[in-house]
């Protein structure tokens, strides 16, 4: 027959792979986001893995780190507390010792005041 193909079937498992280059290495990459939290987290390279985060807010913020090859994707979290920075505090007074003396002597006082540091 001029012209004519000869079709065979085969089964689905044993058909052969078409010719060809070998498919490319697949490329890994991640990202960090932000699941929860009071207010939005700024990472330093949100595309790294070993990287710094940023909070402006206190609170509990959970990070999620996910990592795909392409394919497949999986991914991890963690908490993050972050507490209020100190305030001012009022400054720590100790008058000392009570003292019992005699009328027409002095008392010597010695007292102890500390503070934070901020206004």
């Amino acid at each position: 027959m001029i012209g004519a193909y000869r079709i065979a079937a085969a089964p689905l498992g044993s058909i052969p792979a078409a010719p060809g280059p070998p498919a490319p290495p697949a490329t890994l990459t991640s990202a960090w986001t932000t699941a929860s939290g009071p207010a939005p987290v700024t990472f330093v390279d949100a595309t790294n893995p070993v990287t710094t985060a940023s909070f402006i807010t206190a609170g509990s913020y959970t990070l999620r780190l996910t990592a795909t090859d392409g394919d497949l994707s999986t991914q991890d979290e963690l908490t993050v507390t972050v507490d209020a920075a100190p305030g001012n505090t009022a400054p720590v007074v100790d008058a000392g010792l009570d003292q019992i003396i005699t009328l027409g002597d002095g008392a010597a006082l010695v007292a102890t005041v500390t503070d934070d540091g901020l206004p």
